[in-house]
């Protein structure tokens, strides 16, 4: 009976540094969930003073065409509202634009997620992207854009 015991105790300390391993070798943390959505749709969170000077060079550069019998684009650009932002957790792919020194409602949500550090870079250079793999779920990339006006 101890030997038994003593197998499957030691068989799942080995199971348990396997996963560990996984996550690392592979980007992704068992405890979230999977992203969901179509993987070629971007949803846009940004306040509307800042949506007038970003959508369009976004939309130029992620929204091209390649070109096949029927031309598709490579991205599919939606603004979606902030206060909605509950259910896009789990999507593929977010961005959030925000004038870093706003006080519209996403730039005071970025702030509060990049935290302080981003101030004194922000401060330096301008402008910034962050990037961030699996924040909320598997497979998912969120990208913060800062400036420390509207226009940058």
């Amino acid at each position: 009976m101890r030997k038994v015991l003593f197998i499957m105790i030691f068989g799942s300390l080995l199971f348990s540094c396997g996963e560990r391993d996984k996550e690392r070798k592979t980007g992704t943390a068992s405890r979230l969930p999977m992203a969901w959505g179509h993987p070629q749709t971007v949803y846009v969170f940004v306040d509307d003073n800042i949506w007038t000077y970003a959508e369009r060079p976004l939309r130029e550069s992620l929204e091209r065409f390649y070109f096949t019998t029927e031309n598709e684009n490579y991205f599919e650009i939606k603004k979606a509202e902030y206060n909605n932002l509950e259910q896009f957790y789990r999507f593929n792919n977010l961005i959030f634009y925000a004038d870093y020194a706003s006080t519209g409602k996403v730039s005071e949500y970025v702030r509060g997620i990049l935290g302080d550090e981003i101030a004194g870079k922000i401060g330096e250079e301008k402008v910034g992207i962050y990037p961030r793999n699996n924040l909320w779920a598997n497979d998912q990339l969120v990208v913060f854009i800062l400036g420390n006006n509207e226009e940058n």
